[in-house]
């Protein structure tokens, strides 16, 4: 679960308040568990634990958490919403693989839940196959039941995250042939032209996951793939403009071609401005962009010369990385 940067503040201690009260009196009820937990959930979403010491931040949230979530028996992991949670709840936790592991599953969406111990584990190619297995399992759904799993329903935004996890799974694990089908998948997952017909909201929240492509070229340095790269189709597409541009500078700035570099570089700044007020997932795309804005920097300054300012805006570019909130696995 996830808040909307425009969740009013009080909304979720009233929540978690009133289902405290309904889950006193139904405890074996499964789905009031579910909607307990997701309100406790969302009184400090992503942030239970410090990091990196894994110091409990709200030990009172997370006892009632541990009531309702890890006395589940295994015949209640029928429940997806249940089964979902769990892992939200224990994979930043001192001991994340102490809960239990839930890859038979029904759902495409849980088989991808699992990764995120494998990814916090370093274990990307279990991370890779399961991923693989939840979008080729998302596809098939989303072609037998368009109007609930398609590229226009609720659900592209999960199948979208779990082909956006399989590309950063191979890319972590510094697999190249298997981060460049990961990039089709995700194409197939929901098409450009399916993007451009989508309705506003649903556009906003997934055309940063169309960037897939160029974060592979950078990964495995095809600096000519990527300095020959086409801008996206769609003029709205804010934050993958934003990264098309970024990548630009690299790639030239990586084939000593200075000035055009600086051109892209140029560019890049002013289309990082134009994401305000968009987010992926709880991190803001212009805090996302600033972290891709200064390694685009350093690249740029090094190459051209100025080493000693080039690597200081890329340690910079770390720093920030690891000053944005923990959201989802990579």
């Amino acid at each position: 679960p996830g808040a909307s940067p425009s969740i009013h503040p009080h909304l979720p201690k009233a929540s978690s308040l009133s289902f405290a009260d309904v889950f006193a009196s139904h405890p074996e009820n499964a789905t009031v568990r579910y909607f307990y937990a997701t309100s406790l959930l969302l009184l400090h979403p992503w942030n239970l634990y410090s990091y990196p010491a894994k110091e409990p931040l709200h030990p009172d949230t997370i006892s009632a958490l541990s009531t309702v979530l890890l006395p589940t028996p295994t015949p209640e992991h029928s429940h997806l919403g249940l089964a979902h949670l769990l892992v939200h709840f224990t994979e930043m936790s001192p001991d994340p693989l102490s809960s239990p592991i839930l890859y038979a599953t029904p759902q495409p969406h849980l088989l991808h839940m699992n990764t995120h111990y494998s990814l916090l584990t370093g274990d990307y190619l279990t991370a890779h196959n399961y991923n693989l297995h939840a979008v080729k399992y998302g596809l098939r759904l989303a072609s037998a039941h368009p109007d609930v799993s398609g590229p226009h329903s609720f659900y592209v935004g999960y199948a979208l995250h779990d082909a956006h996890t399989l590309l950063f799974s191979a890319l972590m694990g510094g697999y190249k042939s298997l981060s460049f089908e990961a990039v089709d998948l995700m194409s197939q997952v929901m098409t450009p032209n399916q993007l451009e017909s989508a309705p506003s909201n649903v556009k906003a929240g997934c055309e940063g996951y169309f960037a897939g492509l160029y974060h592979a070229l950078m990964r495995f340095g095809m600096w000519r793939s990527a300095a020959d790269l086409e801008p996206p189709p769609g003029r709205d597409w804010m934050a993958t403009r934003a990264a098309y541009f970024c990548v630009k500078a690299v790639a030239h700035a990586n084939l000593a071609e200075t000035e055009t570099a600086q051109r892209h570089l140029a560019k890049a700044e002013e289309a990082v401005k134009l994401t305000e007020g968009r987010y992926v997932h709880n991190n803001a795309c212009l805090d996302i962009l600033a972290v891709e804005l200064l390694r685009a920097r350093g690249e740029v300054s090094y190459f051209a010369g100025d080493v000693l300012s080039g690597l200081a805006l890329l340690r910079e570019a770390v720093e920030k990385e690891d000053g944005l909130r923990y959201d989802e696995p990579p």
